[in-house]
């Protein structure tokens, strides 16, 4: 069979490769060989022509994009390189303890995938899956079959477009996906086999797509804007115990470790255990003094707890919308909340993805050392710059609660004005109908 030419930005998996690797040693080039995903890695296989060592490492895609993870095989060593430490140590860890474990994948067929572009969702975070699935978007017209390989923890994202669905099942699916199966790349493998063609296309930037768009992946409509001055304002807190602000305190690990030495390891162990009760009350009152506050200014705000947590920490009027714990059906719950807010107020993180895509605003929370990950959890639902820089705002995790609450009064009350002022379709010189409009739009 002689395949047709692959595409600009992707890499041909199937019926042959045609990639040039280089090897890590001596930087010669030599052809990949092989390829393997074994979970939520796509690696390349490859021999240096120099020394005769086999060598794996990652197809541009998603995070290795910037910096791929390079693995010599005969020692099981990912070698020194350009991908996050994070990752390299992961990835290693995973390598040397290959499970063996079958893992048989539950295929979905919307329809028969001929030319596929295949989409690896896995991660190690349901924040991170739901990410590599929206990042999709633009490739609901590519002229290829789209194939997603997704946990089944996060597969209700997958759009009706997607031709086939490979889930790896049961709730466990996220953490499955973490780790390196050789029956899965087997698996995989022979999937492949039964179509035309495989690619797998060099994807980086976070998901970035219209509003309207976000119900095919969520099936909820994000929050309507035209409607905002005409439904009571509403503020969301999304909740993860792990992710609080003001920023939690923790017993520094050197004293942790001089404690334990010392055989008072019990007395570390309590120490750690007060320090996060305290943080976790620390956070509730942060929030109770927000609604307070924020009600001062505009009497008919509302304010309540989306996510997943423990119920009843908050009276009234604060509305507890919990859900508790992990599942399909309160990921639903959770995206429809979000779609009714005004604005939505988190600490930063993968827990964002994709609730972030949903309100009318988003204000980001950020840990003093977290803010080079600036842009792995928001969703771009605004291709207008001045509404995009006007909807999503980013503050320091140690904000005082007043300023926070002084930055989404002036988002509840501004916006309907800040619209007017900022988008495209605004500018220049107006017609009398179009004034007509702004003036409308202002009441």
């Amino acid at each position: 069979m002689n395949p047709d030419p692959t595409p600009a930005g992707y890499t041909r998996l199937s019926p042959s490769l045609e990639t040039v690797c280089h090897s890590p040693w001596t930087g010669s080039a030599c052809p990949a060989t092989d390829w393997h995903v074994p979970g939520m890695w796509v690696m390349l296989e490859a021999r240096c022509p120099d020394t005769g060592r086999v060598f794996l490492t990652d197809v541009p895609y998603g995070l290795p994009l910037l910096g791929a993870a390079t693995i010599d095989v005969a020692v099981r060593q990912v070698l020194p390189g350009d991908a996050p430490e994070w990752y390299r140590t992961h990835t290693e860890r995973e390598f040397r303890n290959q499970s063996e474990g079958r893992i048989e994948l539950a295929v979905t067929r919307r329809r028969i995938a001929r030319r596929i572009v295949l989409i690896n969702a896995c991660g190690p975070y349901f924040g991170d899956c739901a990410s590599l699935i929206l990042r999709i978007a633009p490739l609901k017209d590519c002229g290829l079959d789209v194939v997603v390989l997704a946990p089944a923890n996060v597969s209700n994202l997958i759009p009706d477009w997607v031709a086939e669905t490979w889930e790896i099942p049961g709730p466990a699916g996220v953490d499955l996906s973490a780790r390196w199966h050789g029956s899965l790349a087997r698996e995989i493998k022979r999937l492949v086999a039964g179509a035309e063609a495989c690619y797998v296309p060099h994807l980086f930037q976070p998901a970035a797509m219209p509003r309207t768009a976000m119900a095919e992946f969520t099936r909820v409509p994000a929050f309507d804007r035209a409607r905002w001055t005409t439904q009571p304002y509403t503020v969301g807190f999304l909740w993860r115990s792990n992710r609080l602000f003001p920023p939690e305190r923790t017993l520094p690990a050197q004293w942790a470790r001089r404690m334990r030495r010392l055989g008072l390891g019990g007395l570390a162990g309590v120490a750690e255990k007060w320090l996060e009760r305290r943080a976790l009350a620390r956070h509730i009152s942060y929030i109770q003094a927000f609604d307070r506050r924020l009600r001062r200014l505009l009497p008919s705000a509302r304010t309540r707890i989306i996510g997943v947590g423990r119920g009843g920490r908050f009276g009234p009027p604060i509305r507890d919308l919990w859900a508790g714990q992990f599942s399909t059906e309160a990921d639903r719950r959770t995206m429809q909340s979000a779609s009714e807010c005004h604005v939505l107020v988190s600490a930063h993180g993968s827990q964002l993805v994709p609730f972030s895509g949903l309100p009318g605003a988003l204000v980001q929370m950020f840990p003093d050392n977290k803010w080079l990950n600036f842009n792995d959890a928001g969703v771009l639902t605004d291709s207008d710059p001045g509404e995009a820089v006007v909807v999503q705002r980013s503050l320091s995790s140690s904000t005082p609660v007043g300023a926070l609450v002084a930055v989404v009064h002036s988002l509840l009350v501004g916006y309907p004005l800040y619209h007017l002022a900022y988008h495209r379709r605004y500018a220049g010189p107006l017609a009398l109908e179009r004034i007509a409009e702004m003036r409308r739009q202002f009441k």
